[in-house]
């Protein structure tokens, strides 16, 4: 499958309702091109630039006609459409895959980035789950308060606590990317010093 045709099938995924919702959605160009696929940001036509209202009332403007001449010349049906369309707000990306041609939607950039959206989905593909640690890059000793919320984060007992405090090369959680992205960026939060690692595959 090429890039068009992709395109395309985005398109025509993203305006099954467009009857339902009263406006045509477009996607952004050029695409995110990945080992395995494109992945679409989308939004309005009118918030992408492309309603033909838009499109008409800037031609008119690039022949010279004045905002009097352009506001007279526009039909019933102009009027209509006139500020009907928003942009959307908070839509997440589509990828769609080159050899399957599977479209699905992927998570809100803003709660998991798409460096690890897409690196879940390549090991979705070659079919071996990777393994993601969490370790403490310095020893937690002597702070009592970060301390305490490592211990709530983890769920731990005191006795796998100061286990954890003592071996820093010892990771504190093992298992797949998303967890382990969503369980450091809460550790982050809490101002526990991290880094994510992954393990060889």
């Amino acid at each position: 499958m090429d890039y068009q045709e992709a395109k395309q099938l985005v398109l025509e995924y993203i305006n099954q309702d467009v009857v339902q919702h009263g406006y045509r959605l477009a996607v952004y160009e050029p695409a995110i091109e990945f080992e395995y696929g494109w992945v679409f940001s989308f939004d309005t036509e009118h918030a992408l630039g492309l309603r033909p209202f838009e499109k008409k009332v800037q031609q008119m403007l690039d022949d010279g006609l004045s905002l009097p001449q352009i506001e007279t010349s526009f039909t019933d049906e102009d009027r209509e459409h006139e500020g009907k369309e928003v942009g959307l707000v908070g839509t997440a990306p589509i990828f769609i895959d080159k050899q399957t041609r599977q479209i699905r939607l992927l998570k809100n950039l803003h709660y998991i980035p798409m460096k690890v959206q897409l690196e879940a989905i390549r090991e979705e593909k070659i079919g071996r789950k990777g393994v993601w640690c969490i370790y403490l890059t310095e020893s937690l000793t002597g702070q009592s308060q970060k301390m305490a919320k490592l211990r709530m984060l983890l769920e731990l007992s005191p006795v796998e606590l100061m286990k954890h405090i003592k071996q820093i090369e010892t990771p504190l959680f093992q298992g797949n990317i998303h967890d382990a992205w969503s369980l450091n960026e809460a550790l982050k939060e809490n101002e526990i010093p991290t880094q994510l690692v992954k393990l060889e595959e």
